[in-house]
């Protein structure tokens, strides 16, 4: 039995199915499909879930038809689009869909805001406390210019507080705003944000600290398409594969929904299910058989594409 064969007959078993996914090939579905950076770090054991598992799956062949019509001898026109299945036979054989999840522990994305406020520098109340604090007439060039700077420090810290501002509430912070905003200098910046076109309020918030990892592994929506190649493996060929896959996917709703407290990456993934042993070949980036697929997850995983090497 060639290995093609032999690796559809353990998907298509339900008692061997699951053995056909190591914890490394899991993981990498997983960043395939979610933003893990922002997630984790995850933590296993992870379990695939089979909640709809089709082997021999046929994407279908989808071509959009633009027309009209229009009454004989009448002036108006009735314009439609439909999305017409099956006119192409040439689609990429895709090995097996399969929809579920995947158990792991990873920590819930999107902190809620504990705090929001805004202020708005004022030139008029800054000059007159910076004039109060010189024997009531303002100074001149840089004297001017540290005064005011030292003045909307103040002001800013008054109204914001250290631990709430959005940047370091000292002197490289203020130097920081005031070219952010596109101002040569403290004064030319009082002066701009108060323009009737280009009105600016400094905004802080303070988010909850980060949710920690859970401590009971939860399911991960998948939909992956098994992509299954015997060596020698064709990798320009399979790349162009999964692309063609991918795009006959999108518009036929096979997505799974995603969790709440995750950050998805791609709704669709492709995993190529290719023999173990093409990693003895040297010309794969690393010095032994771990570090290559290892690599080669890495930059495949960036492409949406899941690897998963079968012995």
């Amino acid at each position: 039995m060639t290995f093609e064969d032999g690796t559809l007959v353990l998907l298509a078993d339900e008692t061997t199915r699951e053995g056909v996914f190591d914890q490394a090939a899991l993981e990498q579905l997983l960043s395939c499909a979610y933003d893990v950076e922002s997630m984790g770090p995850l933590q296993g054991k992870y379990q695939p879930l089979f909640d709809e598992f089709e082997v021999g799956f046929t994407p279908p062949s989808l071509a959009f038809v633009d027309g009209s019509w229009s009454a004989a001898g009448g002036a108006d026109r009735t314009e439609a689009r439909f999305q017409v299945s099956g006119l192409a036979s040439n689609s990429p054989r895709v090995d097996a869909l399969w929809r579920g999840s995947i158990l792991a522990r990873y920590a819930d994305v999107g902190e809620p805001i504990l705090d929001a406020r805004v202020a708005w520098p004022n030139q008029d109340e800054i000059d007159a406390a910076v004039a109060a604090g010189n024997g009531g007439t303002l100074p001149s060039g840089n004297a001017l210019e540290t005064a005011r700077r030292d003045e909307l420090l103040a002001s800013l810290r008054q109204q914001f507080g250290d631990t709430a501002a959005p940047f370091a509430l000292d002197e490289d912070g203020i130097r920081a705003l005031v070219s952010s905003a596109g101002a040569t200098s403290v004064g030319n910046f009082l002066q701009n944000v108060q323009a009737p076109d280009f009105a600016t309020a400094v905004m802080s918030l303070t988010f909850d600290a980060p949710a920690p990892v859970s401590t009971q592994r939860r399911p991960l929506p998948v939909t992956v398409a098994l992509l299954v190649r015997d060596a020698p493996l064709a990798v320009a060929d399979l790349l162009q594969d999964t692309a063609r896959v991918r795009e006959r996917l999108a518009g036929v709703g096979v997505e799974r929904p995603q969790s709440n407290g995750s950050r998805p990456r791609a709704p669709i993934v492709v995993a190529w299910v290719v023999p173990e042993s093409i990693f003895t070949d040297g010309d794969w980036p690393g010095q032994d058989e771990t570090e290559r697929r290892t690599k080669a997850g890495e930059w495949m995983a960036r492409e949406g594409i899941g690897l998963v090497p079968v012995p």
